[in-house]
């Protein structure tokens, strides 16, 4: 078993939304304490990997918090809603790697421009 804690704000989280595909709940800032889980589930079964992700959107006031429980985050939403709760790893690699992909382009390109001396 492994356990990872990690901190961040509203500006890392929104990212992260967006980049699970949560279009729905990428819309509006996060509210504060808000929180995400990622989790990574293995199928006794079948032995395949899946991830799920958890979403408590945080107080909606000065102290007021009108949800009580984390919910499952519908990743992958489309335009019209849909999405999945849980995703084969796979498809979860396949989400993280273009901002991955992104970012190594505006590094490679910031290695060839050349400085002012």
């Amino acid at each position: 078993m492994q356990f990872n804690l990690m901190c961040g704000h509203d500006v890392t989280v929104l990212p992260l939304l967006h980049v699970l595909g949560a279009t729905r709940e990428a819309n509006t800032w996060p509210a504060y304490c808000c929180l995400l889980i990622v989790e990574l589930l293995r199928c006794p079964h079948e032995g395949s990997y899946y991830v799920r992700a958890l979403w408590h959107p945080g107080r909606t006031g000065v102290g007021v918090d009108n949800t009580t429980a984390c919910r499952e985050l519908k990743m992958m939403q489309g335009e019209n809603g849909g999405g999945a709760a849980l995703i084969p790893l796979e498809d979860f690699r396949k989400l993280a790697e273009g901002p991955i992909r992104s970012n190594k382009k505006r590094q490679r390109a910031r290695r060839d421009i050349p400085a002012l001396v």
